[in-house]
C-alpha cells in the first residue's frame, strides 16, 4: 500500500522531505508531508507551551515518533487501524495518531486456512464443544480488523459464540456431560471443530436442535439477545408502557431488543437506515419506525412526532452525529444505552 515498513524506511522517508522551519508549525507541515509521502494521516498534539527548545529540531520529532510508530504500519500489526505515540523533545511533550482507516480494509486480504490444531481437551473447570454451528456478530468483524477491545494476534480462530455437542468435561463441571447439547461464548476459537469454553460460559438446551436450522438458531442467541437483554433491563431498567427507540434496528442486537422490548409492553420506535430495514423491524414487533436520514436534526423530528413526551429508553449502536439527536430527544428520566458505534462524531 506504499506505506513505510520499518524504522529506516521511515526515517529515510523523512529526511527525503523538504526542511522546514523549526518549531510545531514546522513540525505539522513536516508531518503532513510525511503522512502524504506514507499513505497514511497523521495528527500532531503538543503540550506544554508549545516550545520545541534550540537543540531539537521537528526533524527530530518527526523521525522519534516515525521510529515509535513503525510497527502500526509493519506487516506483525498490519490489522491495527490506529497508532498512538507520546514522545517528550525539550520542552514540549509530542502525541501522534496514526490513522490507517485510509488503508484497504484487510477483510479483503483475509485468508482462511483448514489447519489441525491438534487434539483438544478440557482443563479443571473446562467444557470441550463439538461445534455444530457458530455464530457472527460485529465483534468477529472488528477483530479481524484489529478494533475490537480484546486484541488477538493472527492468526487465530475467531468466533465467540456457538452451538454444539458436549465431548467431554474437565474436573469440577457438573452442570453439562457428555453428549448433552449445549450453547456456549468461547471468547474466541468458536469457528473450528471443536473448541474448549469455561464451563461458567456454557449452558444445557433444553432439547437437542432437530435440524441445521436449530443449530444455527441456538448459535446465534446468546450474542445478540444477551446484548440487548443487559442494555434494556439491566442497564435502560425499562418497564411496561415505555417509549423504546432502538437504532439499528434491523441488526442482530438490534432485532433481538425490538423483540424483547415489545414482549415487555413498550411502544418500540425503530431507526433504521432504509425502508426495508424498517420492514424488517416492524415485523419483529416495532410499532413505528424512523429513517436515520442525512439531517440529525430532522430525524430528531421525526422522532419528536412519534414520542412527543420524549423516549424513556434508547439503545444506540450507532453513534456519530445522530447520537446527540437522541440525547435530545429523551423525556425527564430517560435512559440512552450506547451499545456500539459504527461511526463516532469528531
Amino acid at each position: 500500500d506504499g506505506a513505510a515498513k520499518t524504522p529506516a524506511q521511515l526515517e529515510a522517508t523523512i529526511r527525503a522531505l523538504p526542511r522546514v522551519a523549526t518549531g510545531v508549525d514546522g513540525l505539522d507541515r513536516l508531518l503532513d508531508a510525511f503522512a502524504a509521502a506514507a499513505a497514511v494521516k497523521v495528527k500532531v498534539h503538543c503540550r506544554g507551551d508549545r516550545h520545541i527548545d534550540d537543540h531539537h529540531s521537528a526533524e527530530d520529532v518527526a523521525i522519534s515518533l516515525g521510529q515509535c510508530l513503525h510497527e502500526a504500519v509493519g506487516d506483525k500489526a498490519g490489522l491495527r487501524r490506529m497508532a498512538f505515540a507520546t514522545r517528550r523533545v525539550g520542552a514540549c511533550e509530542v502525541r501522534a495518531v496514526l490513522d490507517l482507516s485510509n488503508r484497504p480494509h484487510v477483510t479483503s486480504d483475509l485468508r482462511f486456512d483448514e489447519e489441525f490444531l491438534g487434539d483438544a481437551a478440557p482443563g479443571p473447570g473446562e467444557v470441550l464443544v463439538e461445534t455444530r454451528a457458530a455464530g457472527l456478530n460485529f465483534a468477529e468483524v472488528l477483530q479481524t480488523k484489529g478494533l475490537y477491545q480484546e486484541r488477538l494476534e493472527p492468526p487465530f480462530v475467531p468466533g465467540n459464540e456457538c452451538s454444539g455437542t458436549v465431548e467431554a468435561v474437565g474436573a469440577g463441571v457438573a452442570h453439562v456431560k457428555a453428549g448433552d447439547a449445549v450453547i456456549a461464548l468461547p471468547r474466541g476459537g468458536a469457528w473450528a471443530r471443536h473448541c474448549v469454553v469455561s464451563g461458567a460460559a456454557v449452558a444445557p438446551l433444553p432439547k437437542p436442535p432437530s435440524s441445521d436450522a436449530e443449530w444455527r438458531q441456538a448459535a446465534s442467541l446468546a450474542v445478540a439477545y444477551g446484548t440487548a437483554d443487559m442494555a434494556l433491563r439491566r442497564r435502560a431498567r425499562m418497564s411496561e408502557g415505555e417509549t423504546v427507540l432502538i437504532t439499528a434496528a434491523a441488526g442482530g442486537v438490534g432485532l433481538a431488543a425490538v423483540e424483547l422490548a415489545a414482549q415487555a409492553g413498550c411502544n418500540v420506535i425503530a431507526a433504521t437506515g432504509s425502508p426495508e430495514k424498517a420492514e424488517i423491524a416492524l415485523a419483529a414487533g416495532a410499532a413505528a419506525a424512523v429513517s436515520y436520514g442525512d439531517d440529525p436534526r430532522a430525524f430528531r423530528e421525526h422522532v419528536k412526532e412519534l414520542a412527543p413526551g420524549g423516549v424513556d429508553v434508547a439503545v444506540d449502536m450507532v453513534g456519530g452525529p445522530h447520537l446527540e439527536a437522541i440525547v435530545r430527544s429523551m423525556a425527564f428520566d430517560g435512559r440512552c444505552v450506547v451499545v456500539g458505534c459504527v461511526e463516532i462524531k469528531q
